[in-house]
């Protein structure tokens, strides 16, 4: 049925070394009604870059041309391979040196996994009174049931970047994402807003030193050759990627998966 061959594409292996990285496929279920779609690999694309595609295959359904690109994913990669990004990997070495992967007792740990969660009632208007943005406050809160579980109150965890911090990026199709380590010291169970207040400075240094390629943070951080989940095993990330709106022209779309 439908949802078997969905599940099956879905599953199909991709071919690194020769592509392509996106697969495109299109049932017919009904005389007017089918069902497209589209799998990409993360090494091409992340979450930002669906929105992208499902905008410009809109504005293509409509007849539309595609505006040119000022600036050429091609031309971003090859910018930042050029960076001097020495002072930012010093800076992470310094500041990991004697961190410790956070590691949940053996019992919670059930293997590697995704949780994802809905922003709760009413944390928009409890991050407000705290003059902080609703994934600070979700992820300290976070912070701190993890430090508590994982008995690290000096706690290391990851966020991601966008890593579009240009306007000309907002139209690129590629993987731009940026991994980076937020270390917290929590040995005083700090609460409300002073638990916000530390988060909030964990970013700012986070995004303060972005400019140090992953790999060269994993190494700074003692875990070169280990992989990213060695140095940071936990992950708080908040999707909030632009999705386009209005659909096709002429069509009721809606997803399905």
């Amino acid at each position: 049925d439908l949802a078997d061959a969905l599940t099956a594409e879905v599953a199909r292996p991709f071919n690194l070394a020769e592509g392509p990285f996106l697969r495109v496929a299109l049932w017919r279920t009904g005389p007017d009604e089918h069902v497209l779609l589209l799998v990409l690999h993360h090494a091409a694309a992340d979450g930002w870059s669906v929105g992208v595609l499902l905008r410009e295959a809109a504005a293509l359904y409509a007849g539309h041309a595609l505006p040119p690109l000022g600036l050429t994913v091609y031309d971003w990669a090859q910018a930042v391979r050029q960076r001097d990004t020495a002072a930012d990997v010093a800076f992470w070495r310094d500041w990991l040196a004697d961190a410790v992967p956070p590691r949940l007792p053996m019992q919670e740990r059930g293997g590697p996994g995704l949780v994802r969660r809905g922003l709760p009632a009413g944390l928009a208007d409890a991050a407000r009174a705290l003059r902080v943005t609703p994934f600070v406050l979700g992820a300290a809160a976070w912070a701190a049931v993890l430090a508590r579980r994982a008995d690290a109150p000096d706690l290391l965890l990851g966020t991601v970047l966008a890593g579009r911090d240009h306007p000309e990026t907002e139209a690129f199709v590629g993987m731009l994402v940026q991994t980076l380590p937020l270390r917290l010291d929590l040995r005083d169970d700090p609460v409300g807003e002073t638990l916000a207040a530390r988060m909030m400075a964990a970013l700012e240094v986070a995004h303060a030193h972005r400019g140090a390629p992953f790999d060269a943070i994993v190494g700074a951080g003692g875990q070169a050759g280990a992989g990213a989940d060695a140095l940071l095993p936990h992950l708080v990330v908040l999707q909030n990627q632009p999705w386009p709106s209005g659909g096709l022209p002429g069509l009721v779309a809606e997803e399905v998966v």
